[in-house]
């Protein structure tokens, strides 16, 4: 009979593996989370908005919205729905955007219609904030523009499901 000399049990190193996860945090979140203050940099008429009579408390805060779309965006992620499974991975993500829960696609998708004018408000406020920083950190940088394009689909009817199926059929 083999006699195994040292068995490693996950209940044996939970804590440690634990501890590890929550003392080396990514640079990047621990960075959003010393400089980044969302709830100073959000509109009034947006927090109004948001807030105005739905007949029932939010489940999630604005600025838990906002972060979230903010850290979508800057990881390069296109689809909501890879998003939120990143986030159902991600403690560090979760606490970043101050979820308890992750938000079903749909809370997103709702979020993203109802207040589409007001995140373009909250934007360009961004940028009225961030420009004369750029500005000063080096003039000619700051007037260069990117876009990232990677999300976008043309629409075609070669991407449009009904397409392939009238093929099949």
């Amino acid at each position: 009979m083999i006699q195994l000399k040292n068995q490693l049990l996950l209940s044996d190193i939970y804590e440690e593996v634990a501890d590890y996860f929550q003392e080396d945090k990514p640079k990047f979140i621990k960075i959003f989370e010393k400089h980044i203050n969302m709830k100073l940099l959000i509109p009034q008429t947006f927090y109004n908005a948001y807030y105005s009579s739905t007949g029932h408390p939010r489940e999630y805060s604005l600025s838990s919205m906002l972060t979230a779309l903010i850290v979508q965006k800057i990881l390069g992620i296109s689809e909501t729905k890879q998003f939120i499974n990143i986030l159902n991975l991600s403690s560090e993500l979760l606490s970043l955007c101050e979820f308890s829960t992750v938000p079903h696609e749909s809370q997103f998708s709702r979020f993203k219609s109802t207040f589409l004018n007001h995140i373009h408000d909250f934007f360009n406020h961004l940028v009225d904030l961030t420009d004369p920083i750029c500005k000063k950190l080096n003039s000619d940088l700051s007037k260069i523009i990117i876009a990232d394009t990677t999300g976008i689909k043309a629409y075609t009817k070669e991407n449009n499901p009904k397409f392939f199926e009238s093929i099949l059929n």
